[in-house]
């Protein structure tokens, strides 16, 4: 994380990068060896960590650094005060589940491919594959890899999926506001926290549509803070209340945001254009279409992924009784 934000320059991707994966290789040490003389299902997480990490730091850099000094930058409005939101900006893992495929040898070597598969109004979800070095190409910064091979499938050795959240003090941001400070989310009618309106085309001109952070544009008037890019200011019955810009500790229907306690998945809905429509946007020039299409194909299996929360109301305890009680050691 250190080399993203203090030794390397912000990268300068375009938003057709958004979805492309970052590569690391390793390899099986001893340590790492479990009594099946393979590589051990529980060490597969400490690589997703690192590999995560790497993704995130690198794609989302100027996002984060903007939100790290939002006191200053006003990225986020705290949505009680209209105020630059404050606190330690961090962004903290809120699950991960891991499927295996095949065994990794000792000492063999790796590649993992992490990408962002999704992303709602709390949560960010990434994608990691492990796989047989070599297998996808890739070489060269953002020179396109060679085609995949037939049989590329036998070559996984495992893939997972993780969610972040990302937050300042206690107020959840949404991702997309980071995600669009960091140059990644092309214009789109209405902006990226909010559903576009049904039948916008996306060549439509949209003047409260801002294309970097896809947050609304603020009116005249409005606050210095909220020409920074952050949530507009707006008066309603004589009282001043405040667009979420993503705020996750919004009430629910503000600005696309919803309250951190409510399941969030598959939060952002598609638009009234068809799937054909989607379909026919991916031969053309990279457009919001194109990414909603990307989006929306990813929040089919992390919508799936995010429903495990309602596994932790499923705790039974111990009214019907227990087999026994035994030590980890």
């Amino acid at each position: 994380m250190i080399q993203h934000f203090l030794v390397r320059r912000p990268h300068s991707h375009s938003p057709d990068k958004l979805f492309h994966p970052v590569i690391s290789t390793t390899h099986t040490s001893l340590m790492e060896v479990d009594y099946n003389i393979h590589k051990s299902n529980s060490t597969y997480f400490a690589d997703l960590d690192v590999s995560r990490t790497h993704l995130v730091a690198h794609l989302l850099a100027k996002g984060c650094h903007l939100a790290g000094n939002n006191a200053k930058t006003g990225l986020v409005l705290d949505p009680t005060t209209g105020r630059p939101a404050r606190g330690k900006f961090g962004v903290m893992l809120g699950s991960v589940s891991c499927s295996f495929k095949r065994e990794i040898r000792p000492f063999a070597r790796y590649d993992m491919y992490s990408r962002v598969l999704a992303w709602d109004r709390k949560w960010m979800y990434i994608v990691t594959h492990f796989l047989e070095p070599g297998v996808a190409g890739g070489s060269g910064k953002h020179a396109p890899g060679k085609p995949l091979p037939a049989g590329w499938e036998k070559k996984v050795y495992a893939t997972a999926i993780s969610k972040y959240v990302f937050k300042i003090g206690r107020l959840t941001v949404h991702p997309a506001v980071l995600i669009g400070a960091s140059g990644l989310l092309p214009e789109r009618p209405g902006g990226w926290v909010t559903a576009p309106p049904e039948g916008q085309e996306s060549s439509s001109s949209n003047s409260s549509s801002n294309s970097s952070s896809g947050v609304s544009t603020p009116p005249a008037g409005a606050g210095a803070a909220a020409q920074n890019g952050s949530a507009p200011v707006v008066e309603e019955e004589k009282e001043a209340k405040v667009q979420a810009n993503g705020s996750a500790d919004a009430t629910e229907g503000t600005n696309g945001a919803a309250k951190p306690a409510e399941p969030v998945a598959a939060a952002l809905s598609t638009t009234a254009e068809s799937e054909d429509t989607f379909r026919a946007a991916v031969d053309g020039e990279w457009d919001w279409r194109r990414t909603e299409a990307e989006l929306q194909r990813g929040l089919a299996y992390a919508s799936h992924f995010a429903a495990l929360e309602g596994l932790h109301g499923e705790f039974r305890g111990t009214e019907e009784g227990m087999l026994g009680r035994f030590s980890l050691g």
